[in-house]
């Protein structure tokens, strides 16, 4: 399941309803606004008031665009936090729109992070070394471990700027390698590494309050980062599948909190279904 997708609108919009919420598909974010503010002066609210102050302080942000974020979708379908396939198969079915879905396939997961590190990272770091852009502005298309490695920071400022556009030279080329295959190939590793290997998990913080003590676990290849957590209450744990760069590119060109949108973000739901 994505953490952003916009089929999750039509539940929200049906739940507000519900809750007596006037609410459309072109209802517009200035149309909300004023309802949004005296309803935060509210001293007693519904769940569905609650919610919906919740959703449009998200809107707020950038309202150009639906906050159709999975965290606000599970509240108004009463969810648990976890993504449960049974269920979601069930809500999946209630949608108008037969190309709307919940429920993506290893392959739907794999041509968007295909398509993603194509369109915006290859394809705007082509366009900047075109332009003779260089230095600290392409940065931002290198990973932490990248940006951390000897060879980065050696010699005077000249020699650092000539690794960073050599490496960025290379990086354009590599990412014209990326097919939707290679993809497929590192999720499957990556969570059979997970599954084989238990040892592997890091223990809960015990300087932590307990409810924000958790287990969790990080699997990386050269495209995905698998990230896996479990609370002490849970029974099973979250993992979130995400490409391994572009974050700071997502959020330089997208703006702050926008990233979610340019960025591909998985809950991995049921690993034997392979359904992400």
């Amino acid at each position: 399941m994505k953490r952003y997708n916009p089929a999750y609108d039509f539940y929200l919009g049906r739940y507000f309803e519900q809750g007596g919420i006037a609410f459309s598909d072109e209802t517009t974010f200035d149309e909300v606004k004023p309802r949004w503010l005296l309803a935060e002066r509210a001293r007693e609210s519904s769940h569905e008031e609650e919610l919906f102050r919740a959703y449009v302080s998200d809107w707020r942000f950038h309202p150009e665009v639906r906050p159709c974020y999975y965290e606000l979708f599970d509240r108004a379908v009463g969810g648990t936090g976890q993504p449960e396939l049974a269920r979601i198969r069930r809500l999946e079915a209630e949608l108008p729109d037969s190309r709307m879905k919940l429920l993506f396939s290893l392959e739907d997961v794999a041509r968007e992070i295909q398509n993603y590190y194509r369109t915006c990272l290859r394809d705007p770091l082509r366009d900047e070394l075109r332009k003779g852009h260089g230095g600290r502005e392409i940065l931002k298309y290198f990973t932490t471990r990248e940006l951390r490695s000897t060879s980065f920071g050696e010699g005077d400022s000249e020699q650092r700027e000539a690794t960073w556009n050599e490496a960025a030279g290379k990086l354009a080329l590599w990412l014209d390698s990326v097919t939707a295959a290679n993809v497929v190939a590192d999720i499957q590793i990556a969570l059979a590494e997970h599954e084989n290997n238990r040892d592997h998990v890091n223990l809960p913080n015990q300087r932590l309050k307990p409810e924000e003590r958790r287990w969790w676990c990080l699997h990386e290849s050269e495209l995905i980062k698998l990230s896996v957590s479990r609370r002490l209450r849970e029974t099973r744990p979250t993992m979130m599948l995400t490409p391994i760069r572009g974050h700071e590119v997502a959020e330089y060109d997208a703006g702050v909190g926008r990233d979610i949108l340019a960025s591909p973000q998985y809950f991995v739901v049921e690993r034997t279904d392979q359904k992400y």
